[in-house]
This record gives structure tokens, sequence and C-alpha cells, in this order.
């Protein structure tokens, strides 16, 4: 498989291309062969799979509100992935643990905010 430039990206949708549900699965067959990049290693499968379709689902905000001139592409990118990351998180605090591969995620929150300390 060859190794996919997301900067690349936003100018191959504004040449048309690509279609903005093939840079969608680009982007997305990217987070998979580069789980540890986004730090989702220790995450099972089902988490990783929930990630996947929200970034399906409602990942064409990417383009949408993505500035050149502020960045690259690929930091966006990940910036974004994490956001979704965490925000998915935050839904299964419900839990008391969060299961991984590794075995249990402990958190605990700092003020009222959520942020999130991920504990060994």
């Amino acid at each position: 498989m060859r190794k996919l430039n997301l900067n690349l990206i936003p100018d191959m949708l504004q040449k048309n291309e690509v279609t903005r549900k093939e840079a969608l699965n680009l982007l997305c067959e990217f987070i998979l062969s580069d789980k540890p990049v986004f730090g989702l290693i220790k995450f099972d499968e089902d988490f990783v799979s929930e990630l996947i379709l929200r970034i399906l689902e409602r990942g064409t905000v990417i383009f949408d509100s993505f500035n050149p001139e502020s960045g690259s592409f690929y930091t966006y990118f990940f910036k974004y992935v994490q956001s979704v990351k965490f925000h998915l998180l935050k839904e299964l605090s419900i839990n008391d643990e969060i299961e991984t591969c590794g075995g249990i995620v402990k958190r605990r929150f700092v003020h009222f905010w959520y942020k999130l300390y991920i504990l060994p």
C-alpha cells in the first residue's frame, strides 16, 4: 500500500480528483493503518470502529472548516481525530472502566472540566 500524503487531500478535493466521501475513506484508511500515531493502539477494535464511524458520519466538516493559511492539513486532521477520540471517551465515562487491549484504562477528572488523564 502506498503512503498517503494527507496534506494533498484538500488540493485533490479542490481539483475534483476525489469526492468528499472518497477523501473521508482515505482519511479513515490512514487512521486504521497508523493507529499508534493517533494513540489508538491500546484501545479495542470496538472503540476504534466507533471512532471511524463518527468520522465517516460527521467528517465532512473537516473540509469545510480547514484553512490552509493556519497550518497543514495533517496537523488539523490529527487534532480533529484527537477531539473525536476524547469526546467518545467522555461519553464512555458513564461507566467506571473502559476496556482496552492492555487492560483497563482508569480515569480521574480534574476540576469541573473533562480533562482526561489516562493513568497506567
